[in-house]
């Protein structure tokens, strides 16, 4: 295993008492309310569990749990902390488990550090016939994007659909966090000022603090991430805000896309 990645993702995993926007809060509540909602009573696997603090929320309804996760700092971390429950240290490409032992898998906010062909092949070897495929990713098609660390690459809707697809899948798609609500051209122009804003504050000494608190506190202030995904505290359950997407066409307006494929084929 690549030891320096494995690191990075240690670096950059959310961090359970760090402080986070709250909107960031949302995001990470909503796809736990889902994983958790389509996991019960199932035999799950969660792919790249992070420090782990959505395990009890997943692990509480699903009829058996696993979760692997390429970072040794946070498998250690986990296992100081949770020993309770089957924590794998691995590699989501070649993972250790049989043909057919899962009826899910969720994969949330990490297919994008992946080789994503090598990832769908062996979730259709582990899964069992008609299982689930869950996983969310942040929309590129939205405007002012932006490519997170570390990460290998963004994939559209279609794209994805047709990922999918030939790997023995039925992709159904669904977005949430509307980065706009009727205009597009003014999301974007929106973003043109935003940018020219940030590059002039950037140009003075100590630029980039600045920035990142004004950011901050546009988006609701920093609150810190707690140990259990169910002391995260939200206005409005998750069906209030997953929407049925096409899976043809590109979305710009979801800043979260969700993917729930069913295994229909094991080729």
């Amino acid at each position: 295993m690549n030891e320096k990645f494995s690191h990075d993702m240690h670096i950059f995993t959310e961090k359970v008492g760090v402080y986070l926007p709250e909107d960031t809060h949302k995001i990470i509540k909503h796809r736990y309310q889902i994983a958790t909602k389509l996991s019960k009573g199932k035999n799950t696997l969660e792919v790249g569990v992070g420090q782990g603090f959505g395990i009890q929320s997943i692990a509480k309804y699903s009829s058996e749990y696993t979760g692997i996760e390429y970072s040794s700092e946070n498998v250690s971390y986990i296992n100081k902390i949770q020993s309770n429950y089957r924590i794998i240290h691995g590699d989501a490409h070649n993972m250790p488990f049989d043909d057919s032992e899962f009826q899910i898998i969720n994969a949330l906010a990490m297919i994008y550090y992946l080789d994503i062909g090598k990832f769908l092949d062996e979730a259709r070897r582990i899964l069992s016939l008609n299982g689930t495929l869950f996983f969310c990713t942040s929309n590129k098609d939205v405007p002012g994007f932006v490519q997170a660390p570390f990460t290998t690459e963004y994939y559209s809707i279609p794209e994805l659909r047709n990922l999918l697809t030939s790997s023995g899948f039925d992709p159904k798609f669904y977005g949430s966090f509307a980065k706009y609500e009727q205009y597009e051209f003014l999301e974007k122009f929106k973003v043109i000022i935003k940018n020219v804003i940030k590059t002039i504050v950037n140009l003075f000494p100590y630029g980039g603090t600045l920035w990142g608190n004004m950011r901050n506190r546009h988006l609701g202030g920093l609150k810190k991430l707690p140990s259990n995904i169910d002391d995260i505290k939200v206005d409005e359950p998750w069906e209030g805000d997953f929407h049925a997407l096409e899976s043809d066409v590109n979305n710009s307006k979801y800043r979260i896309i969700y993917c729930i494929a069913k295994l229909k084929n094991k080729l």
